[in-house]
């Protein structure tokens, strides 16, 4: 599941325990709003380790590009 996917849920959920008639219910829902939101927190802060690796790589230059590119001087497929 991406991060989209759980802050959706997790609102569904806080919605869902808003609008809950029985005690047990509300805390059913937020139950899942905390696990959700436990998630996204671990998800954010791999991505937040990812972005610090990322920033620290060289940028790919054309002469990178043309190692994949059969053929190409410039990275785009032109000669």
């Amino acid at each position: 599941m991406d991060i989209n996917e759980l802050l959706a849920r997790e609102q569904v959920s806080l919605m869902c325990a808003a609008n809950a008639r029985h005690g047990a219910a509300r805390d059913a829902h937020l139950g899942l709003a905390e696990l959700y939101a436990g998630r996204v927190r671990k998800l954010a802060g791999r991505l937040k380790a990812a972005n610090k690796v990322a920033a620290g790589c060289t940028p790919l230059t054309r002469e990178h590009i043309a190692l994949f590119v059969p053929g190409s001087r410039d990275g785009y497929g032109r000669a």
